[in-house]
């Protein structure tokens, strides 16, 4: 920059000669022999015969030649006759006048003031203290300099980038060098300031009715940069950086094909040969016309990629060119460290997402080198461009249509937040780059591994040096494999709304069911709104889990199990993390609402034991009184039993939990979770392992809990089956104590466990009972079920209404009552009205049972496939009768957590889910899951349930363990 000169002879018949040295002459390529660079359009172009390059430009290798540009760049050569010179431009042979072609103490001129070639070349005298300056390749002087001495005849009073142009030249087009930095909108940059005129115009001279006169590269690369500086403000003042380059490139579009200066850029035909690309409104290759972005994102790359390992098709080979603040293009480059502002390596393993995460200090920022970066995607001999997304500038960033995509961008800036104070340039602002994503997606309905163009988002953020010189900030980069979220948004919405209605159709048909177990006859009350809400909500998070797990499952094995590109992960998660947040809501709703259920329903132990009579049976014979000799404890000992068998499972939690951390922490199942298609591989044989992905982290967990969970159902079907059924002998202890037990989970509807014994008695000695248990062995005694000459004891039932109308009063008079809790015998100690309550309940459920009260009767019969299947009872039982229907399994468990298995099961995956979002470690979610599980909710289930069966059963809380 300091190198450039131009003088001016200020004299009337002189023209003003425009030299230019070092913003002409950039560091090219190494092309083979034959070839020249073209720093615009980053190729190697064919020299024809007898030329070499020179300073910049390409000129003929003999004095005798001369060198033609044609229009699209392409040179050739031909021999200058006797009495004709070479321009100084190399374009043409200009006859001497007279022929003679002699030039001494003066320079050869011909070019007229305003451009027009002349017809002669003349010899033209150099002004007072000014000289010839160096002699060219053809051995002519072309231009004055100035001699040694101090005094000067021209001196330069519109100087912008070091460049000197003629007065009112450069003014006559608006210049804005104001630049925004956060609210600071009306910043004086010093940089703009000196470079943005200058370099405009001089990239504006490159056009004179559509031919290339002055071929200054530099200049525009300059006003590339200082595009890129704004961060490629499209909409940029009239008077900005990008404005200027948009016009100039719009001048160029406009001169049409068949006289702009067209060339091969980019492997493709159609670009103008001497303006940096920047913006894609303007392009309009031969080949193409990119009309919007769906067309330029949409573009296939022509590459099957692969994930096999060792294969040039397996990974992808990034390119970059770095330009310098000054213009100066250095060679194209492979990505290593270069998108890094802290030198991190990017890993280009073709499937494999790579995140980087950096903390620099402002500081270091401020001694950064200013650069620019375009970035292309070799295949093969073919340079693909990476458009760049430049977040902080759209007006828009949720709609692709509207998005400005460009070419070239930045990683630290420390040369525009600076402004001039007291003559000196003084640094107030910076920018870097907060986080660069190169996103690549597979083209769509094709499963060869093809992939459209990648696209590279950049954000953006200010650093004041005024105020926090001291501190730090954190940098991101990152590389993303995905693929189109329309279909995975559209497959859920269409899943959203089979399964919501299928959960609507649930939530009737149990509410149906509700209303009729709790006889409500009213047509709609509060309590049945909130209860259809609930079973509206649970039976939707049931429904959405197997909506989730089909998802999730569908990316684990697919994505994992592919050799081929065929499935990239989805771009957006938040549709699919947000029902996953609600799944868990609707289940945590569920398992709550059973906490409160295990509290709430009624239970009573039915003694079927009577007194003994003493003496032998004569006239003098005596009876103890009534229910003097009959043991309560059998009564405790069943509530005991039943309290423990309230947290009964049909698997073992605590095992599903050791399994899962067994197969992903020790085995390395969890790596099946990173953003890496692969089947099985350890961290210590890999260089880099990609980050985890929040889809596939709960697909594993669905999977493996789930895996596990139907293997431990199968061994629990065949245990129970073969070798010990916990519910069975709760019911044969029942037989044994002689205990029934009646349970009422709603107003009407409930379950009867029928215990009463056999053999008459269960308080009695060891022989006697084990003599009782021979003859029953032997059949030598009557079978144990409610129905005679069946072993029938467990029933679903739906009891009358005046049954329990009776029940409440009872409940209500003795004070024992949670429904309605209005003691109307005050005096009584608390342990007569609990007497008296048992006493009366008793007596109640007996006569019931035993068909005593003619006004309160049942009868039995079995459920329908329709009430099986729907759990809803459709049949009206005779008025003041109720109905027994015979349970072919243990129905009563739907009050313990071994009837609730399903609830209890997704609760627990989808609580592991929730805590791991966001976690890299399955150890911390699954402790924390097996806490919250297994100490807090099983805890304080079990402490509800024990003062439920101590208040309904009426029983003292201290004799339950």
């Amino acid at each position: 920059m300091k190198n450039i000169k131009v003088w001016f002879f200020i004299c009337s018949f002189c023209p003003i000669i425009i030299t230019q040295d070092d913003i002409l002459s950039v560091p090219t390529y190494v092309c083979p022999e034959g070839k020249y660079f073209n720093n615009i359009i980053l190729s190697c172009l064919d020299i024809a015969a007898n030329y070499i390059e020179g300073s910049g430009i390409q000129t003929c290798n003999n004095i005798s030649s001369t060198t033609r540009v044609d229009k699209s760049l392409d040179f050739t050569c031909s021999s200058c006759g006797t009495g004709e010179i070479v321009s100084q431009f190399g374009d043409r042979c200009v006859p001497c006048n007279g022929g003679n072609c002699a030039c001494e103490d003066g320079i050869m001129v011909d070019v007229e003031l305003n451009g027009s070639p002349l017809t002669e070349a003349r010899c033209d005298k150099c002004t007072q203290d000014y000289q010839p300056g160096e002699m060219d390749r053809y051995g002519y002087y072309r231009r004055c300099v100035k001699c040694p001495a101090p005094n000067s005849l021209c001196p330069c009073t519109n100087k912008q980038a070091g460049v000197c142009f003629p007065e009112g030249y450069v003014d006559s087009v608006e210049y804005e060098d104001r630049v925004t930095f956060g609210e600071n909108q009306n910043f004086r940059s010093a940089l703009t300031k000196y470079y943005l005129k200058g370099v405009s115009e001089m990239c504006r001279m490159n056009l004179n009715d559509g031919s290339v006169i002055n071929n200054n590269r530099t200049s525009c690369q300059i006003l590339t940069n200082l595009c890129s500086l704004v961060m490629n403000q499209y909409d940029d003042p009239s008077g900005g950086p990008c404005a200027q380059l948009k016009t100039i490139t719009s001048r160029y579009s406009s001169l049409g094909a068949s006289t702009s200066p067209l060339k091969n850029v980019y492997s493709r035909p159609g670009w103008f040969g001497h303006i940096p690309w920047m913006f894609y409104d303007v392009i309009q290759f031969s080949d193409r016309v990119y009309q919007n972005n769906e067309n330029i994102l949409n573009e296939i790359v022509g590459q099957e990629y692969t994930f096999k390992l060792n294969l040039n098709t397996s990974l992808l080979n990034f390119k970059v060119v770095r330009y310098s603040l000054e213009g100066r293009v250095y060679p194209l480059e492979t990505v290593t460290r270069q998108l890094s502002l802290c030198g991190n390596s990017l890993v280009k393993s073709f499937g494999t997402t790579f995140e980087s995460k950096c903390v620099i200090s402002v500081e270091s920022l401020r001694s950064h080198v200013t650069e620019f970066l375009e970035l292309y995607l070799e295949v093969g001999d073919v340079l693909y461009p990476v458009p760049v997304l430049i977040t902080n500038t759209q007006s828009d960033i949720t709609d692709t249509s509207k998005w400005i995509l460009s070419r070239r961008f930045f990683l630290a800036d420390s040369a525009l937040g600076k402004a001039t104070e007291d003559g000196e340039d003084v640094l107030f602002y910076g920018r870097y780059a907060k986080s660069i994503d190169i996103s690549v997606k597979l083209v769509k309905d094709k499963t060869t591994g093809n992939i459209n163009i990648p696209l590279a988002t950049i954000t953006y953020d200010i650093i004041d040096y005024t105020n926090n010189p001291n501190a730090e900030v954190i940098t991101t980069l990152t590389t993303k494999y995905e693929e189109a979220s329309k279909n995975l948004n559209r497959d859920l919405n269409i899943s959203v709304a089979v399964l919501g209605s299928l959960g609507l159709l649930i939530a009737i048909v149990r509410t149906v069911s509700y209303r009729r177990r709790n006889n409500i006859v009213t047509d709609c009350s509060c309590q049945t709104i909130a209860m259809f809400i609930y079973f509206l909500l649970v039976s939707c998070g049931y429904l959405f889990y197997w909506m989730i797990a089909g998802v999730t499952w569908y990316y684990l094995f697919f994505y994992n199990g592919q050799t081929v590109p065929a499935v990239f992960l989805p771009g957006s998660r938040e549709p699919l993390l947000t029902f996953v947040i609600l799944t868990f809501c609707f289940l945590c709703i569920g398992r709550l609402y059973f906490i409160y259920y295990s509290s709430t329903y009624d239970i009573f132990f039915i003694d079927w034991e009577k007194p003994r009579s003493t003496g032998s049976g004569g006239a003098g014979a005596t009876s103890d009184p009534p229910n003097s000799s009959i043991s309560v404890w059998r009564t405790h000992f069943m509530a005991n039993e039943w309290n423990e068998l309230y947290s009964h499972r049909k698997i073992n939690p605590t095992l599903q939990y050791l399994v899962f951390l067994f197969l992903t922490e020790f085995w390395g199942l969890k790596y099946l979770a990173v953003r890496q298609p692969s089947t099985f591989y350890n961290e210590s044989d890999v260089d880099y392992v990609a980050p985890y992905d929040q889809m596939l982290r709960i697909g594993l967990i669905t999977v493996i809990f789930s895996g596990t969970w139907v293997l431990q159902r199968i061994f629990n079907f065949l245990y129970e089956r073969f070798i010990s059924d916990q519910l069975q002998m709760f019911v044969d202890l029942c037989s044994l104590s002689n205990v029934s037990v009646f349970i009422l989970t709603d107003t009407i509807h409930g379950y009867y466990i029928h215990g009463r014994s056999v053999h008459g008695h269960a308080d009695v000695s060891l022989p006697e009972l084990v003599g009782a248990l021979t003859r029953e062995e032997a059949n030598l005694c009557a079978k144990r079920g409610l129905i005679p000459d069946t072993d029938q004891q467990t029933f679903e039932m739906l009891i009358p209404l005046q049954l329990r109308t009776h029940y409440d009063r009872i409940m209500e008079q003795f004070g024992s009552s949670s429904r309605n809790p209005n003691p109307q015998t005050a005096g009584s100690s608390p342990t007569e009205r609990i007497t008296m309550a048992y006493t009366h309940l008793s007596r109640l459920i007996t006569s019931f049972l035993e068909r005593s009260l003619e006004e309160m009767d049942y009868t039995i019969l079995d459920r329908v496939l329709v009430e099986n299947v729907l759990d809803i009872e459709i049949r009206d039982a005779p008025i003041g009768k109720g109905i027994l229907y015979q349970d072919m399994g243990q129905s009563f468990d739907g009050v313990m957590c071994y009837g609730n298995e399903w609830l209890l099961c997704l609760f627990d995956i989808m609580l592991v889910v929730i805590l791991d979002l966001g976690q890299s470690t399955f150890v911390f979610s699954v402790i924390l899951a097996w806490l919250i599980n297994e100490v807090i909710l099983k805890t304080i289930g079990e402490h509800f349930n024990q003062k439920n069966v101590a208040r309904k059963a009426l029983i003292d809380e201290r004799f339950l363990l």
